[in-house]
């Protein structure tokens, strides 16, 4: 393996255990985060990988009650006060 690709791939496993070890999964995300806080909407925003398919996101749901927005790029959401 050429010494470039090498560190390529060092630097992706670096990033992929960086992701994994500081961020929250999208299955705890809803049952442990949201749900846990009585939480009544979930937006999910900042979404990696972006190319993940929304049915994928949707998995938050499972174990979470609230209502679940999986964000999308220029969306805008109303806020009540």
């Amino acid at each position: 393996m050429a010494l470039p690709l090498l560190l390529a791939c060092e630097q992706a496993n670096a990033l992929r255990g960086h992701l994994l070890a500081s961020h929250t999964t999208i299955e705890q995300v809803g049952r442990d985060v949201a749900e846990a806080a009585g939480a009544r909407n979930l937006v999910l925003t900042h979404l990696v990988p972006a190319n993940n398919e929304v049915g994928r996101w949707r998995l938050a749901q499972k174990g979470y009650s609230g209502r679940l927005i999986v964000g999308a790029d220029l969306m805008s959401l109303a806020v009540r006060h």
